[in-house]
């Protein structure tokens, strides 16, 4: 796919080019280059697109004043068609350097003859010409579709694909100089849409409708001509902007305000009353009315609507797709219904075969109870707890602060706690994003969350929001950094408590004055640690990538996902592979996105303090290394001057280190 970027403040439209078609246009250059005096490095300057309103060279935002200026992906690729006094075969030239006044193209061996008059367009598209006279043919008249564009994101990164069309007509070389001032062939609309309801959906285009008059979808441009000359070979009443990457649509939040853009062709609508619709992934169609608009080439045109969604009817039920020991709330589109989850499960369900050497491990992850007990309410984030014996469940209000709750289930007595049977976290965020990344090892294709658990910022602030909640190895629940110094109340105590008539489901043992987590009385050295979140363990031959590992009733990430494994950022201990590092942490640039991996330390768990033990992250992986070790990720901030080693390491499993989830 043929890709450029367009800049509208921090707004980067990003996409990528490939050309073919080479035979034709070797022997053309060849010639070319022995007659007269040659230009070899033209200069191409794109007009910005104006906003109805002056020219701007400094594109800040966009407003009624300010436009989006053009700029090139370096190997981008224009196509060259010598137009007068004789036509000619295209040619192709890449972008070599980008700068903002400017491109400078490689001519390639190539010459632009003094005297000699060209059309340049963009993008280059060879396709089919396999003689001169197609190519000839071809070029002369440019194809444009505006069909099938797509925006695949809504924070701030726009990819409308190949859609802004570029083209300048009788470019004469001029002292040695060939300045290709091109102009936008269509026109942008710029689409800002307010959604109000209050269910968070997944929406898969948005479209733009006339009641009378065509859109032009498809047409051809006559490259032969100063005049821009379209003949158009498709119409329709409504042009669309499909949403998502081609497999699922964007997930759109009520209360907030998206920018979506399309490349509209010139035509005039000012006559008209457009309909802006969102289309969501079950074909419901949610829309408003906005003016039509005269869309003149080179200008960009901003429609603004206010798109009533749809309202929820019923609380939102977190389990749905699955059991977790942990739920995550968004802070951003809360329910005012209430949210609730299944209460007679264990985690996810999948107990950890441990071989039957223990009478007390669960044989079964199934759980009952009669109460619910709020053990931890970071920021009151949630409200209303209570256990519903009709359906099993336990239900709960989110206020819409961020942090971190924990609920525990109990069959009995809220004083008794011998009856404290499961807890569950309540992460409180602005919904996690994901960010994709290969493996330098393994070479396999790797999601992450874009934080650890328990984290309400994925931003470099240097604050215990980007850190997240601390976990032993094997810990489901994990702790605050509040709760790791407060231990004679809220912090160990919720491991000695978790118990059901029958057996204890999990505890905290000690030996040597240090601890850690334990699914039942046992020894440090029986190698059956690394079965817990499901990575496998080095001393018993089956250490796994992420692929072979397993989640179980002990994995604290949310539904969907599980304990990175060991080979997600193995190798990567070198600062080198990493974008950029700071004081607060290190950011790893995934193949769509950047993770940001903050200092968060760990803690040690013999004089129940936290640390955060300099400039270091700390991260468990699912993988044990035996004994009383597993395995962690510590990585170093460069300028710390610590001598301390990084990489994969194995660390004590009673210390507290961050979790950050892969995707299953």
């Amino acid at each position: 796919m043929i890709m450029k970027r367009n800049i509208f403040l921090a707004i980067l439209l990003a996409a990528a080019v490939s050309f073919s078609c080479t035979s034709v246009e070797e022997p053309m250059q060849v010639e070319r280059a022995r007659e007269g005096s040659t230009v070899f490095n033209p200069v191409a300057v794109i007009t910005p697109f104006v906003l109805d309103g002056p020219e701007t060279k400094t594109v800040l935002t966009i407003d009624e004043t300010t436009g989006a200026k053009f700029t090139f992906v370096e190997t981008d690729v224009l196509g060259v068609y010598p137009t007068f006094p004789e036509a000619g075969t295209q040619v192709a030239f890449e972008v070599k350097s980008i700068d903002t006044d400017g491109v400078v193209f490689n001519g390639g061996g190539f010459g632009l003859k003094e005297g000699n008059e060209y059309a340049v367009y963009y993008p280059f598209t060879p396709d089919g010409c396999e003689t001169i006279a197609q190519a000839e043919a071809y070029v002369q008249e440019f194809p444009v579709d505006y069909s099938g564009q797509r925006q695949t994101k809504v924070d701030g990164t726009f990819d409308i694909s190949a859609k802004d069309y570029l083209v300048a007509i009788g470019v004469a070389p001029e002292n040695g100089v060939c300045t290709m001032n091109m102009e936008h062939v269509g026109a942008l609309a710029v689409m800002d849409v307010t959604l109000t309801g209050s269910a968070k959906k997944t929406y898969k285009a948005v479209t733009l409708s006339s009641q009378t008059e065509n859109f032009i979808v498809s047409g051809e441009i006559d490259l032969t001509s100063d005049a821009e000359i379209w003949n158009n070979t498709g119409v329709s009443t409504t042009v669309s902007l499909a949403l998502g990457n081609g497999t699922s649509g964007l997930k759109l939040k009520p209360g907030k305000t998206y920018r979506f853009c399309m490349m509209v062709a010139p035509v005039d609508m000012s006559s008209e009353t457009l309909t802006l619709a969102l289309v969501d992934d079950e074909d419901n169609v949610y829309s408003a009315t906005v003016d039509g608009r005269n869309f003149k080439a080179g200008k960009a045109y901003k429609l603004a609507a206010t798109i009533a969604g749809p309202d929820l009817t019923e609380p939102t039920n977190l389990s749905a797709n699955g059991t977790a020991n942990c739920y995550i709330v968004d802070t951003d589109a809360v329910n005012p219904l209430g949210y609730y989850f299944n209460a007679t499960v264990a985690g996810n369900g999948v107990t950890v075969d441990l071989d039957a050497v223990s009478p007390v491990y669960p044989s079964s992850a199934s759980i009952s109870g009669n109460n619910a007990l709020v053990k931890l309410n970071q920021n009151n984030c949630i409200t209303d707890v209570a256990y519903d014996a009709t359906h099993n469940t336990i239900t709960f209000k989110a206020t819409g602060n961020k942090g971190n709750a924990k609920i525990t289930l109990l069959n009995g007595s809220v004083d008794d706690n011998d009856y404290y049977v499961w807890n569950w976290i309540i992460w409180c965020t602005d919904e996690p994003g994901e960010v994709s990344l290969i493996s330098p090892t393994t070479k396999i294709n790797y999601t992450l969350l874009d934080r650890n658990i328990g984290a309400t910022s994925c931003l470099s602030g240097n604050t215990e929001a980007e850190y997240g909640l601390y976990f032993m190895f094997g810990d489901p629940m994990g702790y605050t950094v509040a709760e790791w110094n407060n231990a004679s109340t809220d912090g160990w105590e919720m491991f000695t408590e978790i118990k059901t008539v029958n057996k204890p489901y999990c505890d905290i043992a000690s030996t040597g004055g240090f601890y850690w987590f334990s699914p039942y009385s046992s020894s440090l050295s029986n190698g059956l640690f690394g079965r817990l979140w499901g990575g496998g363990s080095n001393n018993t031959g089956d250490l796994k990538a992420g692929v072979v590992s397993i989640k179980t009733l002990y994995d604290p990430c949310p539904v969907g996902y599980k304990v990175m494994a060991y080979d997600v950022l193995y190798n990567l201990a070198s600062t080198a592979a990493f974008s950029r590092t700071d004081s607060n942490g290190l950011y790893l640039d995934g193949t769509d996105g950047t993770l940001f991996f903050p200092y968060n330390g760990n803690v040690f768990t013999g004089g129940y303090t936290w640390m955060r033990a300099g400039a270091f992250m700390y991260l468990w992986t699912s993988g044990h290394n035996g004994r009383n070790m597993a395995w962690c990720h510590v990585i170093q901030d460069p300028a710390s001057g610590n001598d301390i080693g990084q990489g994969l390491q194995p660390h004590i499993i009673g210390r507290g280190m961050g979790v950050r989830c892969m995707k299953q």
